[in-house]
């Protein structure tokens, strides 16, 4: 059997494109964030896509997460142990096959532009490959809070694609 560079592309591909909304004012408050996560379930059902929103406070290149065992019953605590910094937000947005999410991320930015009264954010395509991946397994890695909606699970997207093969 032979390696195509093709097949290593097509690992990572999705039915549409991820898009990233960018938020700039730092530092952003756990507040402030569920604010956000409010005006993404809004026009995420009401358009049909899926959604990502995660709230971090740590840097990401020593992020790590760590779970406690208090000796409870129940799910443990997980929590991220690493070098802290500003609150700060990553969101992703992704469609179906017959809808694009641009037109959604476009309504929730301009939402949190005129909700913070300036231009504070931006929309980042992140294709539908690996790039996509990679941001998101990038945001998971250093999340505190995460919250997710719509039909496309972004956990089992990053677990079932951890490696090529």
């Amino acid at each position: 059997m032979k390696f195509r560079l093709t097949d290593y592309f097509d690992y990572y591909k999705t039915d549409a494109v991820f898009y990233c909304i960018e938020i700039f004012p730092t530092p952003i408050t756990e507040r402030d964030f569920f604010i956000i996560v409010e005006k993404l379930k809004y026009y995420c059902r009401k358009n049909n896509i899926s959604w990502l929103a995660v709230f971090s406070d740590t840097d990401s290149n020593d992020a790590e997460q760590v779970v406690d065992r208090l000796g409870k019953i129940g799910r443990p605590r997980k929590r991220v142990q690493g070098t802290k910094i500003d609150g700060h937000i990553h969101t992703v947005v992704i469609g179906n096959q017959n809808t694009s999410a641009y037109k959604t991320a476009c309504q929730i930015k301009c939402s949190i532009d005129k909700r913070y009264k300036k231009k504070v954010s931006r929309i980042e395509s992140k294709g539908n490959s690996e790039h996509g991946y990679n941001y998101v397994r990038y945001s998971l890695r250093q999340a505190n809070i995460i919250r997710t909606g719509g039909d496309f699970n972004f956990r089992d997207y990053v677990e079932n694609h951890k490696g090529f093969g």
